[in-house]
């Protein structure tokens, strides 16, 4: 006989109860956890569903009336019970998913809520904000590129002559770009292709230059931040300024504000996103502790000269 037909016959019989609780969902708090809300009883056949496993239960199936769900685990409490008496309990296959389910259950019993976000140590949040300061503590940023006029070995011109020729080279390129404004950076930079010619007759070398994100100090020469970082606005351009390499043109593609947040306002994030980090490595060191313990030797020997014998 089905799960089905037996729970309909214990219903047909006046031995199968569903309490008053399936007219709402979820439950009126005054339910408590224990109180009996479904049952079955015929003979030694008993089954009690509690409210707080009916609650357990709807919320893997929201979507499910009370009803329904209780008389699902009725009918699996009932198939448990025929599967007992038919003597299935001790069978391989069913001690096997036992273990599995004893595992489960003192995995997300014990081992997991000992690493959950709340409970990590403080010492492995603040590791993982002082790997990841850069993203939490940072000076202004800026993106952008330049154009560069120098002599052929890239500094800038020691002849009065050619050094006057290279400003003004970038003063005519920057008249040019403001009558006729880039479309994007990289229109910025291919304005130096019209320029050539002149370059070359100036005996100057002109090259065009993409810059990454960079600070006001430290990656580039003083001067040179300096006159990006004085640009105020996206899509604006510097005047033409010198450095020791040449005379320059900058445009800034990108600003980025400056970052300053201290642990405490993102332990938060922290703590959640570190948490998948940390579990598989607090397991494996669960299992290496739980073979130690129990003096578990691991023999692979056989495996691996099968899998060399199978070209794996």
């Amino acid at each position: 006989m089905s799960a089905l037909a037996l729970a309909l016959l214990f219903q047909a019989a006046g031995l199968l109860q569903v309490g008053p609780t399936d007219a709402t969902w979820p439950f009126a708090n005054a339910v408590a956890d224990d109180a009996v809300v479904a049952s079955a009883a015929k003979g030694e056949t008993k089954i009690i569903i509690t409210a707080g496993r009916l609650r357990a239960y709807a919320e893997l199936h929201p979507e499910r009336s009370p009803r329904a769900l209780a008389m699902e685990l009725i009918e699996f409490e009932l198939l448990a019970a025929e599967a007992q008496r038919q003597g299935l309990a001790d069978a391989k296959p069913v001690r096997e998913a036992a273990q599995r389910a004893m595992v489960q259950r003192m995995l997300i019993a014990d081992f997991e809520p000992k690493w959950s976000a709340e409970k990590l140590p403080a010492a492995l949040v603040e590791e993982s904000y002082r790997r990841n300061i850069s993203k939490y503590v940072r000076p202004a940023l800026r993106i952008g590129d330049h154009l560069l006029a120098t002599t052929a070995k890239s500094t800038r011109p020691t002849d009065p002559t050619e050094d006057a020729a290279a400003r003004a080279l970038l003063e005519t390129i920057r008249q040019d770009l403001i009558a006729r404004p880039p479309a994007d950076r990289d229109a910025f930079r291919a304005r130096v292709d019209d320029f050539q010619d002149a370059a070359k007759a100036a005996n100057l070398s002109l090259r065009a230059e993409k810059l990454g994100r960079f600070a006001l100090k430290g990656q580039f020469v003083p001067a040179f931040s300096q006159a990006m970082f004085a640009v105020p606005k996206v899509g604006g351009m510097t005047p033409v300024f010198a450095t020791t390499f040449g005379w320059h043109l900058g445009r800034v593609d990108a600003i980025e504000a400056p970052i300053n947040q201290p642990l405490a306002e993102v332990e938060a994030e922290l703590r959640a996103r570190i948490v998948p980090e940390v579990l598989p490595a607090k397991f494996r060191a669960l299992t290496e502790a739980l073979g130690q313990r129990a003096n578990a030797m691991m023999d692979l020997g056989p495996l691996e000269r099968q899998e060399k014998r199978r070209g794996l």
